[in-house]
């Protein structure tokens, strides 16, 4: 029997989300700043400060969604669900699930999980760069 990988197919135009954990934002800007030329050819979404911060640095739209802990993180949940992004790019800190949750005084810290986990179960591309503590 052959070995046959599924064709995706992706739309000319992506839209992509760019998520940053709040010490991580420098990074995001930085990668993004890199990636502007390609960037521009693409719809990009972004939870509410990280949106306002590239739109800034950036001089191009990005639709933003609610603030992480206001449920920006949920709303972008929904999006990916639904089939309304096509890549996720996530910066990060990511500590051991329990620890974090256990430790976490800011509710969005634990939110990046729940938003990992949509992309991992489906056909969604996703880049992601962290820190391990």
């Amino acid at each position: 029997m052959d070995n046959v990988m599924s064709e995706i197919k992706m739309r000319e135009t992506k839209r992509i989300v760019l998520v940053a954990h709040d010490n991580m934002k420098k990074e995001l800007l930085e990668w993004a700043l890199f990636n502007k030329n390609i960037l521009s050819k693409h719809e990009l979404f972004a939870t509410g400060s990280t949106g306002k911060i590239l739109i800034k640095a950036l001089e191009m739209p990005v639709n933003c969604f609610k603030s992480g802990p206001l449920g920006g993180d949920q709303q972008i949940g929904a999006k990916i669900a639904e089939g309304g992004i096509d890549m996720a790019v996530f910066s990060g800190t990511l500590l051991n699930r329990s620890l974090m949750m256990s430790m976490s005084r800011h509710f969005s810290e634990s939110q990046p999980f729940t938003t990992f986990r949509l992309p991992a179960t489906g056909q969604l591309p996703t880049s992601l760069f962290h820190h391990i503590l």
